[in-house]
């Protein structure tokens, strides 16, 4: 009898291709190039910037979220009450033996918003009236008081929004260096999905505002800064040029409709089938018409595959949308179209890709963090070796996986000395900030040769050939030629 069976290949590896995966190791020299730290700098400077720009207004609003943390959820009336506890005995502390303005009604009605413009201004008014005839010994235990007065303020305070989504990211980021460093999986993937998902669904139930107004304002400058990052990664993987910081943002502002559209079309297309699921569902409202909605709920669970199917597309091809547009300079809807065709087509590849690309991101950065953590602690302790200025006191101190330090409150004797305690702290934080641009504009080098290579698979088309001036958007065929007027009809 003749053997019909037949060989199912699944997902086609080419180990010729897939073993290409060593060019995405060179994008950890890569983001190190000068250009793309200024613009990776400039992303987390803006991103930064516009987050504490909205925690300052929602301080004024009242911070809702729990002192534990974003995951720990909206702050309950227990924690509101031991924060407001924390806020009295700092204000009674100093009231009873100074002149320091307390709120004029019963102590036991004082709310937060009333103490905390109070609670601000403790280390200036410290500063102001009680060092000046204090001895040394009575210095320093009103400074040691004033410290565990606001490490206790610090341990019960609400946080704002961005404080605690940057809080809970670096957090995240540090476990997850240290879980692909030492090989623990189940962290990695812990660590990711809280980044991935836990935190947008935490912020999206917490403040829903700000979900969406700091959602597309990611969005936004993710199109600027990461396809001015993908364009300049395009350009000298094809061995054309090294595009400069003005070439490369002229590219992406030039073309920010089809970068943002890009990152949302999934998400809109989403949401459109949501609404007609919700406009049929209706249908089950109205008696005797209901029967219909139930005829009909069969065409609601296909368009719910849909919306699965386009989540899921979303969230494995995120990283290969900007790419996609900053390689190929094509459309919204055909950046989403070849990168869902190589997210299925190809899926084994863009595991494999995306592991060497995780593991490269841990590499890069524990190198950038020990060079950056050295460098500001040998500054620190060479810079105030020869005398004990109080501004160097929080300076230095810095660890691999420990750059963003919560500060603790210090306090003052003179102006001068706040003042050079600030500038220390800025440039010790624009530190900080270069090693995180450093990760964002390895992020999106990665990302670029990932989409090259899985292109590469599943089209079979060289990663040299990019989109150039002169070509027809979206495609490699070159425009055509303007029509020669003729001199006969003169």
């Amino acid at each position: 009898m003749q053997d019909h069976r037949k060989r199912i290949i699944v997902d086609g590896v080419d180990f010729a291709e897939l073993f290409q995966f060593h060019r995405i190791a060179l994008a950890i020299s890569a983001a190190l190039q000068p250009a793309r730290l200024i613009i990776g700098l400039l992303i987390v400077l803006a991103i930064i910037t516009f987050g504490k720009g909205w925690d300052k207004w929602d301080r004024m609003a009242g911070p809702s979220i729990s002192p534990d943390g974003l995951l720990a959820g909206e702050i309950t009336e227990a924690e509101r009450r031991s924060s407001r506890r924390a806020m009295m005995a700092a204000v009674l502390s100093f009231a009873p033996t100074t002149q320091y303005p307390e709120p004029a009604d019963d102590p036991e009605s004082w709310k937060i918003e009333q103490l905390q413009p109070l609670i601000a201004d403790l280390p200036t008014f410290y500063r102001q009236h009680l060092a000046v005839d204090e001895s040394d010994a009575a210095r320093r235990a009103t400074e040691v008081r004033l410290q565990r007065i606001s490490d206790d303020l610090e341990r019960t305070r609400p946080r704002s929004p961005w404080e605690a989504t940057s809080t809970l990211l670096s957090g995240s980021f540090e476990s997850l260096v240290v879980a692909v460093s030492s090989l623990d999986i189940a962290t990695v993937a812990s660590e990711l999905s809280t980044i991935f998902y836990h935190m947008p669904c935490a912020l999206w139930s917490l403040n829903k505002p700000f979900a969406i107004v700091f959602g597309l304002f990611l969005v936004f400058i993710l199109a600027i800064g990461g396809g001015a990052l993908s364009r300049m990664a395009a350009t000298q993987i094809a061995g054309q040029e090294r595009l400069r910081v003005r070439a490369a943002l002229g590219f992406s502002v030039g073309n920010w409709r089809r970068f943002s559209l890009a990152l949302l079309l999934p998400v809109l297309l989403t949401l459109l089938i949501a609404g007609i699921i919700v406009v049929l569902g209706l249908l089950m409202a109205v008696p005797w018409v209901d029967v219909i909605g139930g005829l009909v709920y069969g065409i609601a669970i296909l368009l719910g595959f849909v919306m699965a199917f386009l989540l899921l597309g979303f969230a494995a091809g995120f990283s290969l949308l900007v790419p996609a547009v900053a390689c190929e300079n094509c459309d919204p809807g055909d950046a989403m179209q070849r990168t869902f065709a190589y997210v299925i087509n190809r899926p084994l590849h863009l595991l494999f890709y995306a592991i060497v690309a995780l593991i490269g991101m841990v590499l890069g950065y524990v190198v950038v963090a020990f060079v950056a953590s050295l460098m500001l602690n040998l500054t620190a302790a060479t810079f105030g070796a020869l005398h004990d200025h109080p501004a160097l006191h929080a300076a230095g101190g810095y660890s691999i996986f420990d750059l963003v330090q919560t500060r603790q409150s210090a306090v003052f004797d003179t102006w001068h000395d706040a003042s050079t305690a600030w500038f220390v702290h800025l440039w010790e934080t624009i530190v900080v900030c270069l090693v995180i641009a450093y990760v964002v504009a390895y992020y999106y080098s990665a990302s670029t040769v990932m989409y090259l290579l899985l292109r590469r698979a599943a089209d079979g088309q060289d990663i040299d050939e990019i989109w150039r001036p002169g070509l027809v958007p979206g495609t490699l065929a070159p425009l055509p030629s303007p029509p020669v007027r003729s001199s006969a009809g003169k």
